[in-house]
């Protein structure tokens, strides 16, 4: 039986071109500070691939943060208060305007609200009191 053994598979200039194309990408993507979940997208291949072709090259990657460390550092962050926007905040509650009323007035979340209140130790009102004694 004469069955030919085709050749080993040798890249072809269009595979060449299509890799180097993949390489010149992924440099400026990497530099750019894009994660593997991004290259694979826009390289059209495995992570696995594109960690390979990244080693391959001499790219380094960036790795991302855990989510979880970000919150913990936007929740802990009191420096972002505007005096000017606390002050504000400070003079509706001494008119008698609630926390709610507060965060509508000032296009606020409820939690800014009061973490203003924490930050500058002034107690807001939560409930409006009644005119009536």
């Amino acid at each position: 039986m004469n069955e030919r053994v085709p050749p080993p598979a040798t890249p072809t200039e269009e595979a060449r071109d299509e890799i180097a194309g993949k390489v010149a990408l992924l440099k400026c993507l990497a530099a750019k500070g894009a994660g593997v979940t991004a290259l694979q997208y826009s390289l059209r291949m495995t992570k696995k691939d594109v960690r390979q072709l990244a080693t391959e090259n001499g790219v380094r990657i960036r790795s991302s943060q855990p989510m979880l460390a970000i919150r913990r550092e936007a929740r802990h962050d009191d420096t972002d208060v505007d005096d000017v926007v606390a002050g504000h905040a400070m003079h509706y509650s001494a008119l008698g305007y609630t926390v709610s009323e507060i965060a509508q007035v000032l296009d606020l979340s409820l939690r800014q609200v009061w973490d203003i209140g924490k930050a500058y130790r002034f107690e807001f009102r939560q409930q409006r009191e009644s005119d009536t004694p």
